[in-house]
């Protein structure tokens, strides 16, 4: 996973009200998860209220309904259920609530993005199957579901889901990857030899061959 880079804003924003303001509020005033933002505070040795966070349980969370029916107001249905109770610690049914509470139409997981559908089949058309689905799924911030269906609908096949069988690699091959390893790097070396690159990743760390710089 990749690591989160933190601005100065930010770092600057939790610094001045992690004694006033709960983990929740601050992660969606800077729109960052809430786990996000508790790590980040925990590394940096800055204590959480936990006084105004019992407080406001005790309220009947109150100030919590009407910060979570902004962010719903604001980010659905670009942004999926699931990914706005992920972004504000809440569950997916209080959000569901929320959403009908607001009146707001439920809108089935695999249409919210449909307006993207033009931009998410060029991006499979380029990167499908070197790319896997879940991998797709991750980087256009949808389901697997979503993208076998538009991957099916631009008229590919999709591809099993077993994962492909173990190389061996004979020795002509391992002569082949430490004579070009420098120059053409672990990509061009697969493409070259016609085998997946994560099977000549795995194999370049595992026989420790490392570039000289």
């Amino acid at each position: 996973m990749r690591k989160r880079e933190w601005t100065q804003e930010q770092k600057r924003f939790i610094a001045d009200n992690h004694l006033s303001m709960t983990i929740m509020q601050i992660a969606i005033a800077l729109k960052i998860p809430r786990l996000a933002v508790g790590n980040y505070m925990r590394l940096n040795c800055l204590t959480a209220n936990r006084s105004l966070h019992n407080k406001r349980i005790s309220e009947s969370l109150t100030v919590y309904t009407e910060e979570l029916d902004d962010y719903i107001k604001e980010n659905y249905p670009r942004l999926s259920m699931y990914d706005i109770a992920h972004n504000t610690g809440a569950s997916r049914t209080t959000v569901a609530k929320r959403i009908h509470k607001l009146g707001l139409e439920i809108v089935c997981q695999r249409r919210f993005i449909i307006d993207n559908y033009a931009e998410i089949d060029d991006f499979i058309k380029n990167n499908y199957p070197k790319i896997g689905l879940k991998r797709i799924a991750n980087r256009l911030h949808t389901t697997d579901e979503i993208i076998r269906r538009r991957v099916l609908a631009i008229g590919m096949e999709v591809q099993p889901k077993n994962r492909p069988r173990k190389h061996f690699f004979s020795e002509g091959e391992y002569r082949f990857i430490c004579d070009n390893y420098q120059a053409m790097g672990y990509r061009q070396i697969a493409k070259k030899m016609g085998i997946d690159e994560n099977a000549v990743y795995r194999f370049i760390k595992k026989n420790n061959i490392n570039k000289i710089n």
